[in-house]
């Protein structure tokens, strides 16, 4: 299974559904990165493995390819769109951690739904 780190910008009972799921996903608040810059935010992420899940489609997608283009890790991020229930959400972000492993998201940007 992904592990998985939740923007600050997700609200803590999406957090709460994937843990009661038993998924591992912890907020960047929760692990103090909050107001952090989502370069930073991408590198602590491919140091601890964890999928970063987000609502910006504007500009972390661009900072992920570009860490991979210059050839450091990146765990994989996952771009939430919010127009879809929350529901919706929750049961793409499971779908995504039961079907695909750290290795299948590495480098790579998924937009949710799955």
């Amino acid at each position: 299974m992904i592990p998985l780190l939740i923007d600050e910008n997700l609200s803590q009972a999406l957090t709460d559904a994937l843990t009661a799921r038993g998924i591992d996903a912890v907020r960047v608040q929760a692990v103090g990165l909050d107001g952090t810059p989502d370069p930073d935010i991408l590198a602590w992420a491919a140091t601890c493995g964890r999928v970063f899940v987000t609502l910006d489609r504007k500009t972390v997608p661009g900072f992920a390819h570009a860490r991979v283009r210059a050839g450091l890790p990146m765990a994989g991020v996952a771009v939430v769109d919010d127009s879809r229930s929350f529901g919706d959400i929750v049961e793409s972000l499971d779908l995504l951690t039961a079907c695909e492993t750290p290795e299948s998201m590495r480098d790579r940007v998924e937009f949710i739904p799955y």
